[in-house]
């Protein structure tokens, strides 16, 4: 058991559906991809900037970020998403 910086267990899907009917691995990696973001927005809120670009600190308008939480950049920096 990994436990992230904020208390929290780290998400690992494998083990969670281990003994489990088997899932398509694309579903298992989307799950896994959601999960990482949402752990990073975490990690942002606690730190401070989750409404900051990530590539070059601009704010995110509220709007975007109510449309898309996991957003981590302004749009002049999709890459991000």
């Amino acid at each position: 058991m990994v436990v992230s910086p904020w208390g929290l267990e780290s998400r690992n899907t494998r083990s969670i559906v281990a003994g489990m009917p088997e899932f398509p691995n694309e579903s298992v990696a989307m799950i896994e991809t959601t999960l990482n973001n949402v752990d990073r927005v975490l990690e942002r809120l606690r730190v401070g900037t989750y409404r900051t670009c990530q590539v070059c600190d601009a704010p995110i308008d509220e709007v975007d970020l109510v449309a898309s939480p996991l957003l981590a950049s302004c749009p002049a920096h999709p890459e991000l998403g």
